[in-house]
């Protein structure tokens, strides 16, 4: 199965984040066998990485009793777990949102800075051609 969520709202909020989640879950655990977020990884204020994380089933091979070594009172292993499955999904899928929202901003920060560059030495140009016209109209004058 591959999907992906477009259509979500921005800024991201961990409540919008957790629906997701819980739609993700939704699909039955044995048609696949892990889900992987695509997003940028946040490296520095310029630069960020393309990277992919995974995260597991839990419905695998071994998993048939997890966490057999804990006690649940009063018998709610089944919801504890479920419970920590969402979560767990939802926090992954929150982290690569902010890591992939924190490069964005990186990136526009970038862009409007190489930008203002861009203007000034533009108006630096234009000034230097325009007081080079506006002499020679003086000169020509003058002569």
């Amino acid at each position: 199965m591959v999907g992906a969520a477009t259509d979500a709202e921005y800024p991201a909020t961990f409540a919008n984040v957790s629906a997701i989640a819980n739609e993700v879950l939704a699909v039955d655990p044995s048609e696949y066998e892990a889900i992987h977020f695509v997003y940028n990884e946040f490296v520095s204020a310029i630069a960020y990485t393309p990277s992919i994380k995974t995260i597991p089933t839990l419905a695998g091979e071994g998993m048939d009793e997890p966490m057999v070594e804990y006690e649940f009172e009063p018998d709610t292993k089944s919801e504890v777990l479920q419970d920590m499955k969402e979560y767990m999904m939802a926090s992954g899928m929150w982290y690569c949102i902010m890591e992939n929202a924190m490069s964005e901003q990186s990136a526009r920060m970038n862009a409007m800075e190489n930008a203002s560059k861009n203007a000034g030495e533009l108006i630096e140009a234009l000034t230097l051609q325009y007081n080079k016209a506006r002499q020679a109209r003086i000169t020509t004058e003058l002569i």
